[in-house]
């Protein structure tokens, strides 16, 4: 799995947009796409789509892929990475802190969106998906150092499910798992 780390705070503000958000989403999951294809998939108009997706490859985010085209007018788009990761350890000032914000604001709001359209079409799933999906809310007392040492656990257990070929092709689906970890007092 490739990774675009983030290390700047410009970086993390242009991606702290509502639809560059859902732009390199709808990428990592179909894969390549034309403005086009994205506007349509994303209810957006092409010249949106377009300036967003320009703004994403400003920072590597996004990439052209002119191995898709089929002729010289077509201008194809992908993601360069799987996930993006970033670390506030070496982010000092204000502004790296601020435009994190930014970034998790958009976030959550874009997880909220996802999670709210499954539960309008939760019934059309069926139960083996019913008794599958929902939340999990999870407390435990934790360093860290021991936060840090169970992610990379997580991760690497997601990493195995992710490369991993779905034992029912029938019943398989897009799926997501949504993680926030974060200290409560």
């Amino acid at each position: 799995m490739k990774s675009h780390k983030l290390e700047s705070p410009q970086a993390m503000r242009a991606l702290a947009h509502p639809l560059r958000l859902r732009i390199l989403g709808e990428l990592r999951r179909q894969g390549a796409a034309t403005i086009t294809q994205l506007a349509a998939a994303l209810d957006s108009s092409t010249a949106s789509v377009s300036y967003h997706t320009q703004q994403l490859a400003r920072h590597d985010f996004v990439e052209p892929a002119p191995d898709k085209a089929r002729n010289r007018k077509e201008r194809w788009w992908r993601a360069t990475a799987d996930q993006t990761t970033w670390s506030l350890e070496s982010f000092g000032d204000q502004e790296q802190h601020a435009a994190n914000a930014a970034l998790v604001r958009e976030m959550l709001q874009l997880h909220v969106a996802s999670l709210e359209e499954y539960q309008r079409s939760a019934a059309e799933w069926g139960a083996d998906w019913a008794a599958v999906s929902g939340p999990r809310d999870y407390a435990m007392r934790l360093s860290p150092q021991d936060m840090d040492q169970m992610l990379t656990e997580i991760e690497q257990v997601i990493g195995r499910w992710q490369s991993k070929p779905a034992a029912d092709p029938q019943t398989a689906a897009r799926a997501s798992l949504i993680m926030y970890s974060f200290p409560r007092h």
